[in-house]
């Protein structure tokens, strides 16, 4: 199987385990994949750094405490995460795999939800910031590809990546943009 980077390495960290299947997300902190747990059969999502990114060590960190961030984090609107691991060079996370879209793939196929729609979107990711701000997790990067929606009509909110956890030193200087 010919993977684009970084899944050779990948493959090889988490072997035994876990058994890629397809890339399914990328961004400018990861790159997500659906795997098979061959322990447990079932799917999983395991997000990883890019190659390029792997060899910075304050990157490894900062995408291991999203992994914490997160895991610390339980509520059904939430997607939840299994475990984090540095082995071989990779550092990567294992999280719940959302059978669905998200909401900018639903957004740009049928154009613009309807109200009640729209309002059980809301609703959902309401409940998911309020179990998150609870946490003292503030997530600071909500839009339509971090919601995620199911085939039973769930919202669930993912990438934890620039979380700001209110005891945790800032990430950015004051007055910075992100998101």
């Amino acid at each position: 199987h010919s993977w684009p980077d970084p899944a050779p390495s990948l493959a090889r960290a988490v072997a035994g385990e876990f058994r890629l299947v397809r890339e399914i997300g990328r961004g400018g902190m990861g790159v997500v994949y659906l795997a098979e747990d061959t322990q447990l059969e079932r799917r999983v999502a395991i997000k990883t750094l890019p190659s390029h990114l792997m060899a910075d060590a304050q990157v490894r960190q900062r995408f291991l405490r999203e992994a914490r961030t997160a895991a610390a984090l339980s509520h059904p609107n939430i997607v939840p995460i299994y475990s984090a691991a540095e082995r071989d060079g990779v550092v990567y996370f294992t999280m719940g795999y959302v059978e669905g879209e998200s909401l900018a793939e639903r957004l740009l196929r049928d154009g613009p939800l309807d109200v009640p729609a729209a309002l059980a979107v809301v609703r959902q990711l309401a409940l998911a910031l309020e179990a998150a701000h609870a946490a003292n997790v503030v997530h600071r990067d909500i839009k339509a590809e971090n919601v995620l929606l199911d085939g039973a009509g769930r919202v669930l909110v993912t990438d934890f990546g620039i979380a700001r956890v209110s005891e945790a030193q800032p990430l950015t200087a004051t007055g910075t943009v992100l998101g």
